[in-house]
This record gives C-alpha cells, structure tokens and sequence, in this order.
C-alpha cells in the first residue's frame, strides 16, 4: 500500500522538528523513527532541500497567490539579474522568441533596462539585446562560480588579461540563437 506522501513530510517534518541546531543524527535513525524505508527518507528529503533552497516561498489570498519569499539563490541577485537571466533561461533572443512581460518586474526595471539597450520591448513581450545576452551569460556564469546551482553548461574559463579571446558573433535572420554562428562560441567580457 502507497503511503500518502503528505503524511511522509509530516512524518519526517515532527522529526526534524524534534531536533535543536547542530544536532545530527543519521538518515537511519530517521528512517526507524519515522517507519519508513531509508531510501524513501532519502529522497523526500532532497524534495525537501530543493523546496527550501530553489522555490519561491507562496501565500494564498483567496484566490490569489503572492511570492512571500524569494529562495537564497535568487535573494542574492537584483530584479535587473533576475529578469536578466530569466530571459536567458525562456530563450528570448530574438523579437521572434520574445516572452510576455513578467508582472512580477516593476515597470521602472524594464525602462532602465531597454533605455541603457540590454532589452528591446515590443507589443508587452521582451527580449534580449546582445548586450542583454552578454550580459546574463556572465550574471548565470559568476553566480554559478559562486556555488548557485545551475542546469547550464560550464561556461569556458576566463583567459588572464591581454590573452582574452574576443568572439565576434554575427546572427543571421534564420538563427534562432546568437551562438550557432559559431558552434561552442560565446561572448567574452571584452567583445
């Protein structure tokens, strides 16, 4: 018979509960005081840890939902790095990959942004410029760096100054991404 997994987290969630900071035990011991299967204990607590550290803390109003918290990884970027990267991510290179506006982004953060040219703005969908897309790559590639999880390629190591390979990428209409000009190419700091 299938456990409910609701009853599972409650289970695990007493238990954990139970416990003062720095106290440690083993994934046994916590399957033994939960009855439930080491293995199964295993994984319910990575569900745990990404619910923790990778999604947005929710409250329900009504019918509403409102984002009460941000997880670590996106509190440590601002609005500008988030929409930044998030177009990155939906791959709104081009204004035919454009995406709507995110109503989550004040008004104020797309105007800065396509007034200094990292996005264009056309008929409330967004896109990145090539500057936009520099841009995101090495926001996604510094934070990265820094231990932010990420399910991106590595990006190439920087070269130490005066040995940086400058990358020309040149987008062709039929292109849906900037980087087919040249397989494996992407922008460097200095192009």
């Amino acid at each position: 018979m299938r456990r409910d997994p609701v009853d599972i987290i409650y289970g695990i969630s007493n238990f954990l509960r139970s416990k003062g900071i720095g106290e440690t035990f083993s994934i046994t011991e916590l399957a033994e005081a939960t009855g439930h299967h080491r293995v199964t204990v295993e994984k319910y607590l990575n569900i745990i840890s990404l619910v923790h550290n990778r999604i947005p803390q929710v409250e329900k109003d009504g019918s509403k939902l409102k984002v009460t918290r941000l997880p670590p990884d996106l509190e440590k970027l601002d609005e500008t790095q988030i929409l930044l990267s998030s177009l990155y991510f939906k791959k709104a290179f081009s204004q035919r990959s454009a995406v709507p506006k995110e109503p989550w982004v004040r008004d104020e953060v797309f105007v800065r942004l396509s007034e200094r040219g990292f996005i264009k703005i056309k008929a409330d969908k967004v896109y990145l410029t090539s500057l936009g897309l520099r841009s995101a790559m090495l926001i996604i590639r510094d934070n990265f760096a820094k231990g932010i999880d990420s399910d991106i390629s590595k990006f190439p190591e920087e070269q130490p100054e005066g040995k940086q390979e400058v990358v020309i990428i040149v987008q062709e209409a039929d292109m849906p991404y900037p980087w087919n000009a040249k397989k494996g190419a992407y922008p460097s700091a200095s192009a």
